[in-house]
C-alpha cells in the first residue's frame, strides 16, 4: 500500500468521524484489516475500494490518486505481495515467512504458526480506539514495562520476589478493562485473571489458601450477570 493512500485514508476517516472499528462496521471486515490499511502494510481489495468510494462520496481516481511513479507502484505492489519479510520499527519487530509470523512490541508478543495464534499482553495490531484519551494510550504503551520496574523495585526493597511476581498478572487485566469500557462489554474483562491474582496475594501474604479459593466460585456467576446483561442491551 502506499502511504500517501494509506494517509489519505485515515484523513477520509476522521473526516467522516469515523473510528476504525466503526468503518470496520461499515464494510463487515476486521478494524485489524483497517489498520493495516492505514499503516501501508496491506491494500484494500476491489470491493473495498468501492465501498470506500461511495461512503467518502468520491471517485476511485481521487481515492487512489498518487505523485508516485510507475516504478514505484510497481515496488509498493511487490512488497505487498512479498510473503517474508522482517521489519524493525518504532512499534517494535515483525517477522513473518510465509504461515508463520512473530510480533514484538511494547504492548506484547504475537506468535503464528500456521492456523495456531498465541498472544501475551496486547496484540500490536488491535489498536486503541481513535477517541480514546491521549493519557490513556500512553499508560497502555507503557504499562509492561511499568509492571517491571514495579516487580523489580518490590524484588529489591522488601526481597518479595515472591509474591511480588504476580504484578504481571495486571497486564491481561488493565488492557481487558481498558476494553470492556470502550466496548461497553463487562465480558471482555479477564476476571479469572483478576481473581487468581487476588487469591495468590492474599493468600500469600495471609496464609489462608484455604478457604480463599472460594474466590474462583465467583467467576461463573460474574459471567453468568455479564450474559444477562448483554441480552437486555
Amino acid at each position: 500500500m502506499n502511504i500517501e493512500i494509506a494517509n489519505r485514508l485515515v484523513k477520509l476517516r476522521k473526516e467522516k468521524g469515523l473510528s476504525q472499528e466503526q468503518l470496520a462496521e461499515e464494510l463487515g471486515i476486521s478494524r485489524q484489516a483497517v489498520s493495516k490499511w492505514e499503516r501501508a502494510e496491506s491494500s484494500p481489495d476491489t470491493d473495498n475500494l468501492i465501498c470506500l468510494a461511495k461512503l467518502y462520496n468520491m471517485s476511485l481516481d481521487d481515492l487512489l490518486m498518487t505523485e508516485d511513479d510507475l516504478e514505484t507502484i510497481k515496488e509498493e505492489q511487490v512488497k505487498d505481495n512479498n510473503e517474508s519479510f522482517f521489519n524493525i520499527n518504532s512499534k517494535g519487530i515483525h517477522i513473518k515467512d510465509e504461515n508463520d509470523e512473530v510480533k514484538i512490541s511494547v504492548t506484547g508478543i504475537k506468535i503464528k504458526d500456521n492456523n495456531e495464534t498465541v498472544v501475551i499482553g496486547k496484540d500490536e495490531d488491535d489498536e486503541e480506539d481513535e477517541n480514546l484519551h491521549p493519557a490513556l494510550k500512553v499508560i497502555n504503551a507503557c504499562f509492561p514495562i511499568l509492571c517491571v520496574i514495579i516487580y523489580i523495585l518490590i524484588g529489591f526493597i522488601f526481597s518479595l520476589w515472591h509474591p511480588g511476581w504476580v504484578v504481571f498478572l495486571l497486564i491481561p487485566c488493565w488492557y481487558t478493562l481498558v476494553d470492556s469500557f470502550r466496548k461497553k462489554n463487562a465480558g471482555e474483562f479477564a476476571y479469572p485473571v483478576f481473581i487468581t491474582f487476588i487469591y495468590i496475594l492474599l493468600s500469600d501474604i495471609f496464609s489462608i489458601w484455604h478457604p480463599l479459593w472460594i474466590l474462583y466460585l465467583t467467576i461463573p456467576v460474574y459471567y453468568a450477570i455479564v450474559n444477562q446483561i448483554n441480552k437486555h442491551k
